[in-house]
């Protein structure tokens, strides 16, 4: 069992002025304020930071670096919890996530990643009744809640996990500071995709995860074109490009943290599909490249994952249809992400 633990709150500021709300969230939670930290990293001093700046409850820094990356990795530099809550700068947590998030670690000592449910909301805190989901919450909605506590099988079945949503938003991810330590460095190195940075700290270690659908998160909607996940069919293919060379670049760094564990594996396999991704849609790679991508793939096809082997074969699928035509082979790309089907 954990002792008396201390939560640190870290919130990343992109200059978005919603991160006021933000704050307010954190400082109005049930927990006592004695028993969590916040600390909020910002890239430009925003008027709406300055009243929180001597908060005896706040640390606040101001960061040259632009990247996620390098802001998270700075935060968790200044955190003193055991656990550790992450908060976008443009979403909210409801008043009692963090009495909830400890308790649930007090209860589960094996537990070191616990990832709770949200709720949407627009750009004015109203909650968008019926918005459409991602796909993964359809599936951890069926099953309610999902504990390899419970079911250590599914332990190392990272495509399982990452299908249930355990990699995506920080602002829901929970996870023990013990975990993140020994890898600041490479989060501070990747840069980008830092959600999946959390979950892999996990997926390198012994501990146990949880991902429970009770809505701890107020999660704010973009209305922009940028849309809420990799390949969103609202993205053009410029911006999908910029999106997968981040992928990729990240996934190149965080996979040092993996060589020799069962996760290495797994992300060889999402290295070599990014990879591939990639060549169809800027075309510029060679022959050998792109067959040695493929085969990379295939060779790193995660063990006991049906939807692993299934996207490996729509993406193979793809892949033989580009070497022939790229615009019918992005046609059919384009037309499983309207389906819903999600190949990275």
């Amino acid at each position: 069992m954990l002792g008396e633990i201390e939560v640190s709150a870290l919130i990343v500021s992109h200059g978005r002025v919603a991160v006021e709300k933000a704050i307010q969230s954190v400082l109005n939670q049930t927990l006592s304020i004695n028993k969590y930290e916040i600390v909020v990293i910002a890239d430009k001093k925003l008027e709406v930071l300055k009243r929180f700046e001597h908060h005896k409850h706040l640390t606040i820094k101001y960061s040259e670096r632009t990247d996620p990356g390098g802001k998270w990795a700075e935060a968790l530099r200044l955190a003193s919890g055991d656990i550790i809550c992450f908060l976008d700068d443009d979403d909210e947590w409801v008043p009692d996530k963090l009495e909830i998030v400890m308790k649930t670690f007090r209860e589960n000592s094996s537990l070191g990643y616990y990832h709770n449910g949200h709720t949407s909301i627009d750009y004015d805190g109203t909650t968008l009744e019926g918005y459409p989901e991602l796909r993964h919450y359809y599936a951890i909605a069926k099953i309610g809640y999902f504990s390899t506590i419970e079911r250590q099988s599914y332990k190392s079945n990272f495509q399982y996990l990452s299908s249930l949503g355990a990699p995506f938003n920080s602002s829901c991810i929970n996870i023990k500071r013990e975990l993140l330590a020994p890898h600041i460095d490479l989060l501070s190195e990747g840069m980008w995709m830092v959600d999946y940075f959390w979950f892999y700290s996990f997926a390198v270690s012994d501990h146990d995860i949880l991902i429970d659908t009770r809505p701890l998160t107020l999660y704010r909607r973009r209305n922009d074109a940028t849309g809420d996940f990799l390949n969103n069919i609202r993205n053009n293919r410029k911006q999908k490009t910029a999106i997968y060379e981040r992928y990729l670049f990240s996934h190149k760094t965080y996979i040092a943290m993996a060589m020799g564990t069962q996760l290495e594996n797994y992300l060889s396999w999402m290295i070599h599909k990014t990879e591939i991704m990639l060549w169809l849609y800027n075309n510029k790679t060679d022959c050998h490249s792109k067959l040695n991508s493929i085969v990379g793939m295939v060779s790193n096809i995660p063990k006991r994952s049906h939807t692993g082997l299934f996207s490996s074969i729509l993406m193979g699928l793809a892949s033989g249809i580009g070497f022939f035509s790229t615009k019918i082979s992005l046609n059919f790309v384009e037309a499983l992400e309207r389906i819903g089907l999600s190949l990275i």
